[in-house]
């Protein structure tokens, strides 16, 4: 629904007349904005945590224990540069178990 006023009451959409000027978008930007930081939610902004992304996002999350701006970007490279180090590391200790044992290349 478009809410005509912009008080942006709960379900309401709000909208410009297009065509939209530069100075309407920067100004719904900048109340949206004001709002957030505001809020009820300005204590679950939080920064991505992943070291290449600057992004910023609102915990929903029910613990508040949000890491990653996106699960499906930046949370699943995470978990795929842990999971290949856990499997590089582990590859190495069979490895290196196996030599101990004599069971790879030893002397017989």
């Amino acid at each position: 629904r478009v809410d005509p006023a912009g008080t942006g009451a709960a379900g309401v959409t709000r909208a410009w007349e297009l065509p939209a000027t530069g100075g309407q978008a920067v100004s719904t930007i900048a109340r949206d904005a004001i709002e957030l930081f505001t809020g009820p939610f300005a204590d679950r902004i939080r920064a991505c945590g992943a070291d290449n992304c600057e992004l910023v996002f609102v915990d929903t999350s029910r613990p508040g224990r949000r890491r990653w701006c996106s699960m499906e970007h930046c949370g699943n490279r995470h978990k795929v540069r842990a999971l290949r180090a856990r499997r590089g590391s582990e590859g190495a200790g069979a490895a290196g178990a196996a030599d101990r044992a004599g069971g790879s290349g030893g002397s017989t």
